[in-house]
Parts: structure tokens; sequence; C-alpha cells
């Protein structure tokens, strides 16, 4: 049996296979299949994909997470972590731009990854505030020969215990997950007992979704419908407007050529001239060559650009030009971006949320398989980039004065200047530095 959509089979699955009734309206799980359609959509100017990209790239660019721990579990949770962060900015920017994503750590081999699971593949069944407990989701998807072959996850906190199933579908029939061998290894259910969460990250879009009962997440263009649809008939009225600047030459019907002729050159428009030809009391031609109202429609334009940003909670220059001489200092970057840098902030939160989640399930992955370290500490740490508003020269400036105070130390220093290298190598260049040249050395002894 085929189904048209994802979400229908969602539906129809979530309690066949695991029991369980959903939450929200079927209103709202079709609002989720359609924030996801919309986002993917490649066929027009796609604003809300714009947003998510600039806001993904503010709050991500330079950011660094680290799990810190003098220990091999947190140097092994800091492993795996690293090695997943390369593909942060394509979910967070599917996040934003359909509502949320699941983070799942999972295991194959003995080596554990991160699926990243869209909102419009998932239902929750069961949450406590902003705390999931029971959800269920399409893991992995199929398509063979026309036959579409679908695995299905259900993750529920019954007590201090978290309860992960596994199941395989055919055409809408289950299956035993050996059937599909990418998915032979996969256990039905794993118990994993001492969990306070379930064993995933949820990463929400900070956008109000005007629902108080449902957690589900919407995109950061949420509510803009009609300014977006303004925006999108003022651009093709555009269109239409150079369109319609085509000159073209009209002549008289006395000196015109055959309609079969005439017909060939497009350019031409025949036209009635009253008078006799060369009376002096008409014109024989006439050309057509409108001015275009390009400013007009640049100002329509410019105005809903930045009525959208309001909407969407940003500072104008995420579509809109900004004014780069109102912005030469850093200082002056932040005042004018103040909007973005909340809306940037609020990202960060999230972001911080769902990876402490991820990082807990990873530790909860590695004890339930045996790997050394069990009940060993480990911190994780968050540091952001400046965004827009960095300003190297002013930090450095700010470095050396610190330095000069004793409030910075020469590893401080070089970690700006050369920042790919880890708290152990500017250590060591430090050293080198001062050893090879004590007193020319830009580093006192």
């Amino acid at each position: 049996m085929q189904y048209r959509n994802i979400f229908e089979q969602l539906r129809l699955f979530l309690k066949k296979l695991f029991g369980a009734e959903r939450e929200g309206t079927y209103l709202e799980q079709r609002a989720i299949n359609r924030f996801g359609k919309d986002y993917r959509d490649i066929d027009d100017v796609n604003f809300t994909a714009i947003f998510a990209d600039r806001i993904t790239s503010l709050a991500l660019d330079d950011a660094t997470i680290d799990v810190i721990g003098d220990n091999p579990r947190a140097q092994e949770i800091d492993r795996i972590l690293q090695g997943e962060r390369r593909h942060e900015k394509k979910w967070m920017r599917q996040a934003l731009g359909i509502g949320a994503v699941l983070l799942v750590p999972y295991a194959v081999n003995g080596e554990i990854h991160i699926d990243v699971i869209p909102q419009d593949r998932v239902m929750i069944a069961d949450h406590s505030g902003c705390n999931l407990r029971r959800l269920s989701f399409l893991a992995d998807k199929i398509d063979r020969e026309g036959r579409q072959y679908a695995r299905w996850s259900e993750y529920a906190l019954e007590g201090d215990r978290c309860i992960i199933r596994n199941k395989a579908t055919l055409d809408g029939n289950e299956i035993a997950l050996s059937s599909v061998k990418a998915w032979a290894d996969i256990p039905p259910e794993i118990v994993i007992g001492g969990c306070d969460r379930l064993l995933l990250g949820y990463f929400r879009c900070p956008t109000d979704n005007k629902s108080p009962d449902i957690l589900s997440g919407v995109p950061l263009t949420f509510g803009c419908d009609s300014t977006i649809k303004e925006i999108r008939d003022c651009m093709r009225q555009m269109a239409t407007e150079f369109e319609a600047k085509e000159a073209w030459v009209g002549m008289s019907k006395q000196v015109a050529p055959s309609d079969e002729i005439l017909a060939k050159r497009h350019h031409y428009v025949k036209f009635n001239a009253a008078g006799k030809i060369g009376d002096g009391t008409n014109s024989l031609f006439e050309v057509f060559s409108p001015e275009i109202r390009e400013s007009a429609y640049a100002a329509r334009l410019l105005s809903l650009f930045q009525r959208l940003e309001k909407q969407v909670g940003t500072s104008s220059g995420i579509i809109s030009p900004t004014d780069a001489t109102t912005m030469a200092t850093a200082t002056q970057v932040r005042r004018a971006m103040h909007d973005t840098d909340v809306l940037v902030g609020d990202c960060r939160d999230a972001y911080a949320y769902a990876m402490d989640d991820v990082i807990y399930a990873i530790n909860a992955l590695l004890d339930y398989y045996g790997y050394p370290g069990a009940g060993l500490e480990y911190e994780t740490s968050y540091k952001w980039g400046e965004g827009l508003a960095s300003d190297p020269e002013s930090r450095f400036n700010d470095l050396s004065r610190g330095k000069q105070e004793g409030a910075v130390s020469d590893v401080e220093i070089r970690r700006f200047l050369f920042p790919d290298e880890t708290q152990e190598q500017a250590e060591a260049a430090v050293a080198a530095i001062k050893e090879a040249n004590p007193i020319n050395s830009m580093f006192e002894v």
C-alpha cells in the first residue's frame, strides 16, 4: 500500500506500530507538513531559506563547543561531537526553516553517530513542559523497484528508563528489521536505565508557535505569509514592467507590408493614420518606448523587505540593503543589529540546550555499550563568534591593554592570533618564543 507522503505514513503508522496517540490536531500536523514542503521549494525565491541561512551563519560562524575533562570518557565524547559538528549548519538551517529537528545519537559497529530527523517526520506523543517524554519518527526510508521500505523508531521515558523501539515496514506492512541488510544489526528494543530525559536532542526554532499547548516548532517566517505574497507580487510586477518596456515601431497601414511579412517582425505594429500620404497631417510612424517606473517599484520592494524583517524579528540588512556609512565601528554595528543579535542569541540558547541533551545521550550510549569511563565527569564549554560586530583590530588592542595590566596571559593573545591552535599548542609556542628570544620577544619573560 502506497501513501501520498511521509506525513500520511506517520499519521497512520504511529498508533499501528507503537500504540500511541499523537499530540496536536490533524490541522496542526498538516501545517508542520506544509512547513517542510515550503522550505524545500526551489522553484521560487525562498525567503524562509534566506532567513534561515543568514541567521545560522551569524549564530555559528566562529563558534566552538568543547567537552572538557581530563579523562578518556570526556575525550571520547568530544571526539564524537567534533566529528559531527561538520553538519551542524545544515541541520540548524533546516530547523529554522521547518520549525525543529531531532538530533538522535545511535551506534553502528561500535561507533556513535548522530541522525538528524526533520520535524515533518516526527510525531510527539507526550511531553511535560519543554521535556519530551514519548515520540515516534521515520528514521530511514528506501525506495526500491517501486516498493517502499521504512524504518521507524519510538523513544519513550518510563520512570528512569529510556526505551528505544525500532520497527520496519514494507509498503505499510510490518516486516522484520533483518529483511533489509542495512538494518539487520539494529535491535528491536533497547532499554537504558538511569535516564532523566530521552536520549536525543531537540532543536526548536525560537519563533513563537502561538500555541501554549503544542511543543512543535514553527519556521522563522511563521505568520508572514501575507507580506511574502506582497513581495512576490511586487517582484512579478517589476518583471512585467521591464517586459512591457520592450520598444516597438508602429507604421501606418498605408505604408505597411503584408500581414504575413509583418507577423515575422514582432517589433512593428500597424495603426490607422488619418489624411493622405505626404499631406503633413499625419505621422506614418509612431515609436512606443515608455519610461520604466523602476524607482517606484524599488521603493515599494524595500519597504516590504523591511516589513518582513520586522515581522521575523530581525534588524534591517538580512534581505534589505544596509547603510554601511552609518555603521563604521563595532559598537555602531551592534546598535544597528540589536534585533538580529537578540534572535541569534535565542538560537544559540536553543543550540546549547539541544547539544547538552545530545552529549548526555552520547554518554549514556557509551555506558550502555561498555565503553570505559562510566561515571567520570565532564563539562561542556560554548564560545560564540562576534558575527557582524567582529572587529579584530579593536579586540587585539583590548588584549594588549589587558596584557599590560596583567589581566590577560600570553597564551590568550597567541590563541587570538592563531585560533586553530589548541591550548597546549599555544602554551608550547609561547614557551618556545620566550626561550629563543627572551629579550626581543613580543612575550615578556
